[in-house]
C-alpha cells in the first residue's frame, strides 16, 4: 500500500498523522492503538521517506491555498479549523478586509503575522503561545511584536 492511500484510509478513520519536528512520523496515541489503524499506520512505517515527502507536499499545498485566498485576487480571508489551536482562526490579507458578520469573533491572524511566524520556523509549542493573547484581545489586534508577550 503507498503513503498516499494509508494516509487517507487513516483520514477516514480519523486518524491523524503528522510530522514532528525531528523529521519523524507522531499520531496521537489513542489514535494509533486503534487496532483498525494499525495496518496503515505499519504501511507508513514501512516507507517512511515517501511518506514524509506527502506529507510535506500536503502541508505545502494547505499553504498554497491559504496564500491564494490572501492574494489580490482571492476574498481576502479563509477561515480554518486548527487542531493546533483547538479552535477556528480567520487569516486575513490584512486589517481592512472586510469579513462575513457570522466570522468577526474569531481570532485573527493577518498576512504579515503569518509570514512572522513561518519565517520563524514556529513550533506546535510557538503556535499556541501567540494564540495565547489572541483569544484575550480584541479578535482582530495584530501582535507584530512577538517578543512584548514573551514569545521570540
Amino acid at each position: 500500500m503507498r503513503p498516499v492511500e494509508a494516509l487517507d484510509s487513516l483520514s477516514r478513520l480519523g486518524v491523524r498523522v503528522r510530522l514532528a519536528g525531528d523529521g519523524s512520523l507522531f499520531v496521537p496515541r489513542a489514535q494509533a492503538e486503534r487496532p483498525e489503524a494499525r495496518p496503515f499506520l505499519d504501511a507508513l512505517r514501512a516507507d517512511r521517506q515517501a511518506t514524509a515527502e506527502v506529507l510535506k507536499r500536503r502541508a505545502t499545498e494547505d499553504v498554497a491555498r491559504v496564500l491564494e485566498a490572501l492574494g489580490s485576487s482571492g476574498p481576502g480571508w479563509i477561515a480554518i479549523r486548527s487542531r493546533t489551536l483547538g479552535q477556528t482562526v480567520l487569516f486575513v490579507r490584512d486589517r481592512i478586509v472586510e469579513v462575513p458578520s457570522h466570522l468577526t469573533e474569531l481570532p485573527r491572524y493577518s498576512l504579515a503575522e503569518l509570514h512572522r511566524l513561518l519565517d520563524g520556523g514556529a513550533t506546535r509549542d510557538h503556535l499556541q503561545r501567540v494564540h495565547v493573547p489572541k483569544r484575550g484581545l480584541d479578535p482582530s489586534a495584530e501582535i507584530m511584536d512577538f517578543e512584548t508577550w514573551g514569545i521570540s
